[in-house]
């Protein structure tokens, strides 16, 4: 295990991330290969807001999916994140997860419309959501992370 960071220049703002959850996100991702499949991000920021730490993820038990689409259920995800936000301290969504089979990890119209738009929605207590695309074939994968801001999509290096 190790901590991979990723820093956004345009916005100032780092991400951290352990590489154990990145791995459990691609073997789950590859029981549903060649279709595509997410969840979503759970951590916490830094006290000021620089950096965003995710610490866990939720695999979705509902979900539709195919080859281009991944739609997650919300079966039991309030209840995950009631039960994650009273813990001290709090763990917070932070955003959502796909992959992208046998494509790169760049974020589709699709992506970014859904992205801009959950930003804007007012139960969702964060304004800056985080979203990550694994790009999976057979023989490997290839992870981006990206943040919406002002409607605007910036991507981690």
């Amino acid at each position: 295990m190790s901590l991979l960071e990723y820093y956004c220049n345009d916005l100032g703002v780092k991400l951290e991330i352990d590489d154990s959850i990145i791995f459990r996100m691609v073997s789950e991702s590859k029981k549903h290969y060649p279709k595509e499949f997410g969840g979503i991000l759970l951590g916490r920021y830094t006290e000021d807001f620089n950096k965003a730490i995710i610490t866990d993820i939720i695999i979705p038990t509902e979900f539709e999916n195919s080859k281009t689409q991944f739609k997650r259920g919300n079966k039991g995800i309030e209840k995950r994140l009631r039960k994650e936000y009273n813990k001290k301290p709090s763990i917070i969504y932070l955003g959502e997860w796909h992959t992208h089979p046998e494509s790169l990890p760049e974020p589709s119209n699709t992506d970014i419309s859904t992205f801009t738009q959950l930003s804007e929605i007012s139960s969702v207590l964060i304004r800056n959501p985080i979203m990550l695309i694994i790009g999976l074939s057979k023989d490997g994968h290839e992870h981006k992370f990206y943040v919406i801001n002002n409607k605007s999509l910036y991507r981690y290096e």
